[in-house]
């Protein structure tokens, strides 16, 4: 471009050609007679109709996941869940982003793209699911290395560990919890975590039950909106004498 912008952003500089595109359909060519609003009104109506889809505007290539759960475009490797190794799988090359999907169209996983050459970008979920045979890998894993987890996940750690010292028991349940990173929002299982840690014995199923949507009790409960027709059903209250009776009947 004659001359060069003077831009501080991208965002400046769109700002500056949304302008000069703006004010240049109003400008008369030279021996036309009418404006390029004009000209372009006319000739729109010889264009076809638009795409049904919109453009997207990345290059797409065909590649397949190794067995360490990487795929690898331009010299860079990119990590998907587990399940997906030896696939074949769909890359989606933006600007600043590399989407990989399934060859159904599903989205799996999403990075920021890298530059440099011999890079490995890691998503430390897509790995989880591997620790339940590997609890070794919490550690020493390359792709776990880097989690970058709040204290809340690490006091929880210790305190199962304590409680729980035999055959690694603890660190079992830590990576239960964990997986729940796959489940749950991040935020929300922070948030369970750090109610769980007021307990003296924290555990997977405690944190999975915090992890519930309690903002939305209707999701936890029976309604019968759309089943109208159990309205008029009723259930009697259990006589607890007829325990005491299956107990003697036992003995």
């Amino acid at each position: 471009m004659v001359p060069v912008p003077q831009v501080n952003s991208f965002e400046h500089l769109n700002e500056q050609l949304w302008e000069s595109c703006w004010n240049e359909q109003h400008r008369t060519l030279r021996g036309k007679g009418k404006t390029k609003l004009e000209l372009w009104l006319e000739d729109g109506q010889a264009f076809l109709a638009k795409p049904a889809v919109a453009f997207d505007s990345c290059c797409k290539s065909t590649v397949n996941a190794g067995s360490l759960s990487l795929i690898r475009y331009k010299s860079n490797d990119y990590s998907v869940p587990v399940r997906y190794g030896h696939h074949e799988l769909i890359v989606k090359a933006y600007v600043n982003t590399i989407v990989i999907c399934t060859k159904c169209g599903e989205q799996i996983a999403r990075h920021d793209r890298l530059w440099s050459k011999g890079q490995i970008s890691y998503n430390p979920r897509h790995y989880l699911p591997l620790l339940s045979d590997k609890p070794g890998s919490l550690d020493y894993g390359d792709p776990l290395k880097d989690m970058n987890l709040p204290e809340c996940f690490n006091i929880l750690r210790k305190k199962l560990e304590a409680q729980l010292p035999e055959r690694h028991e603890g660190t079992r349940e830590y990576i239960k919890i964990l997986q729940l990173l796959n489940k749950y929002p991040f935020k929300r299982l922070c948030k369970a975590i750090d109610k769980s840690l007021r307990l003296a014995c924290p555990n997977v199923d405690i944190v999975s039950q915090y992890c519930l949507d309690i903002e939305h009790p209707s999701a936890l409960t029976f309604n019968l909106a759309g089943r109208e027709h159990l309205a008029s059903v009723q259930v009697n209250s259990p006589v607890l004498s007829d325990y005491d009776n299956l107990k003697e009947a036992a003995i």
